[in-house]
């Protein structure tokens, strides 16, 4: 060999580039399949960790730096299943009537297994990553004439859903079920379907459910057109769990509605387990004297909490302001520096909203209108170090967000101004400030409104609630991070309120002994 020939061979990296760079060029949307690209360039990068097999012939692309993340395969689960279902069905496909409903009801988590009817060929179960699994099946009824498309899958409608869907998932998915009616503009769709094929049992249930959550006008359409047409009808009530009766209004988004029917299913057990509202504070001075005191403590606890590395040292500078990102290039690289800086800067604006509501300011309207400014306040530091664009500072997210380690999904970009429109109604409409502070929390989170900052500025949002009420600045301690996270994971997933209530209870008297 010569050296002008050992002088061009690539090094390893500049191989694995290149191998990159072909693996880019037939990506779709993180989804790889087999034999697209030269086979010893699939076994580097799969050596390297960067690709993750989903089922035979599938892969996804992965971080080899975090092999247990879990969010980088949520993220690629929808992209794989409509590529999949795609290629395999050709198009000849929709998901069955259950898991139709759990997709267009904004079911927040990844299924654990979705049904899809084909019109042959079904086979087995395909097991997939994590648990999860598809399940095709050929249906008597064969495939719906009209079917709609979500997650780039086909679904169908909810009117044709509703029209088959079984007892059964009134009772194992409640408030997806409930979050779907909720939508329904007008049952004329959901009737003609019923009419046609005579579905008396269906309509039976159908007109219970409606009645259950409290949408007369729809239960007593149906029931008339059924009986003019001849049909006897059963009324049956599939819902085993009481569930917030909606009335006959007609909400914007199934997110909308899982939401408002989550306040209402929660907030009884939010009351039952915080302290009494003290009432409004007689002395507002002395109130935000021991806000102002608790400060650091609550700002080395929060942020610890996201996992930045904060000291007493680090908070007190940023206090003093003797931290400045445009002179201290030191500063200027040090992420936690710059998560301080803006923590305190947001906490001054928090301080600011609660003086208003101890002045006698409306809380809800005050965060509604706050909000935004505590987001510019806890990253437009960034923004001066460069580290962030000027424009991250616009608003609400422009893209999905997945949570590192939690089963939950928050909701899709296009459904986020509607949804934090639904959570600021929901604090106007409270009039519980447990409530407020607790379910305010847990449904900023829920939502996941911002790009980042969403853990730190539902903290504010839920202490800023608690003021309203009288109640003390409660500080989440780092110590009970875990449980913290699982309180909220259970909220999210189980709707199961219990846990986090009691874990902000807890946490609320432990600050009062730092007194």
């Amino acid at each position: 060999m010569t050296r002008s020939n050992e002088h061009r061979r690539k090094q390893p990296h500049e191989r694995l580039a290149d191998s990159f760079e072909l693996l880019k060029n037939v990506l779709v949307d993180g989804i790889y399949r087999s034999d697209q690209i030269p086979r010893r360039d699939f076994e580097r990068l799969m050596r390297s960790g960067y690709l993750r097999e989903i089922l035979r012939g599938w892969y996804h692309v992965t971080n080899p730096a975090a092999p247990d993340d879990t969010t980088i395969w949520q993220g690629h689960y929808w992209p794989f299943i409509s590529q999949y279902l795609g290629q395999r069905f050709e198009d000849r496909y929709c998901l069955g009537a259950e898991s139709s409903l759990l997709v267009q009801s904004g079911h927040a988590e990844i299924p654990h297994q979705i049904v899809v009817l084909v019109e042959k060929n079904a086979g087995a179960t395909v097991g997939l990553p994590n648990g999860r699994s598809i399940l095709p099946y050929k249906d008597v009824n064969g495939l719906p004439e009209r079917v709609d498309s979500l997650n780039g899958v086909k679904v169908m409608s909810i009117e044709e859903a509703l029209s088959r869907a079984p007892h059964g998932f009134f009772k194992t998915q409640p408030l997806a079920a409930a979050s779907v009616l909720a939508t329904v503009g007008d049952s004329s769709g959901i009737l003609r379907l019923l009419l046609d094929r005579g579905r008396t049992v269906y309509a039976g249930r159908l007109i219970g459910a409606f009645r259950h959550i409290g949408d007369i006008q729809a239960a007593n359409r149906i029931a008339s057109a059924m009986k003019s047409a001849g049909y006897e009808v059963t009324e049956t009530n599939p819902f085993e769990r009481p569930m917030p009766a909606i009335g006959g209004q007609r909400l914007k988004s199934p997110y909308v509605a899982r939401l408002r029917l989550m306040w209402g299913l929660m907030r009884a057990a939010v009351i039952h387990a915080m302290p009494p509202e003290p009432g409004m504070p007689q002395d507002a001075a002395a109130y935000l004297k021991r806000v102002d005191e608790l400060a650091r403590t609550d700002a080395y606890h929060s942020l610890s909490i996201e996992g930045y590395r904060v000291d007493d040292a680090l908070i007190e500078r940023v206090r003093s302001n003797s931290f400045d990102p445009d002179k201290v290039e030191r500063d200027r690289q040090q992420r936690d520096a710059l998560a301080a800086r803006g923590y305190y800067d947001t906490s001054l604006e928090v301080r600011s909203s609660i003086e208003s509501i101890l002045g006698g300011a409306d809380a809800a309207t005050l965060v509604r209108e706050a909000h935004h400014g505590w987001f510019e306040a806890l990253f437009r530091v960034c923004v001066q170090a460069g580290i962030l664009k000027a424009s991250d500072l616009a608003g609400y997210r422009h893209h999905q967000v997945y949570i590192a380690g939690s089963n939950h999904v928050p909701v899709p970009t296009d459904a986020v101004v509607d949804s934090m429109e639904c959570l600021f109604d929901l604090l106007a409409e409270e009039e519980s400030a447990a409530v407020r502070a607790i379910l305010g929390h847990f449904v900023f989170g829920f939502v996941h409104p911002y790009g980042d900052g969403n853990g730190r500025l539902a903290r504010f949002l839920m202490n800023t609630m608690l003021a309203s009420g009288g109640y003390p600045w409660t500080i989440i301690h780092v110590d009970i991070r875990d449980r913290y996270l699982e309180a909220l994971e259970r909220a999210s997933v189980n709707g199961d309120i219990d846990m986090f209530t009691t874990l902000v209870a807890d946490q609320m008297r432990r600050t009062l002994e730092l007194d």
